[in-house]
């Protein structure tokens, strides 16, 4: 690969970066998936399959979650399973 190509390359992917970092979250400090539902990730332990866990309102219910299991309102207070 020429020096030309690769900074071609280098110079795509930091508009690719530029434009991530300028998205706006729908639900700013919510952990959720993109739709506001629940999380499926296999690279978080209970979190894979059809259950999933989530929607958190907060990093600090995500973070408690991690750490101890469900927090208090947990998935949606009113059992939507929705962030609002």
């Amino acid at each position: 690969m020429s020096e030309e190509e690769r900074e071609g390359i280098v110079g795509q992917l930091r508009r690719m970066w530029e434009e991530l970092r300028g998205l706006v979250p729908l639900r700013p400090g919510a952990v959720c998936a993109v739709d506001g539902g629940t999380l499926h990730d296999h690279r978080i332990f209970g979190a894979a399959g059809e259950k999933g866990m989530g929607p958190f309102k907060t990093e600090t219910e995500f973070k408690w979650n991690r750490e101890y299991g469900e927090y208090g309102g947990g998935n949606g207070e009113d059992g939507s399973g929705e962030v609002d």
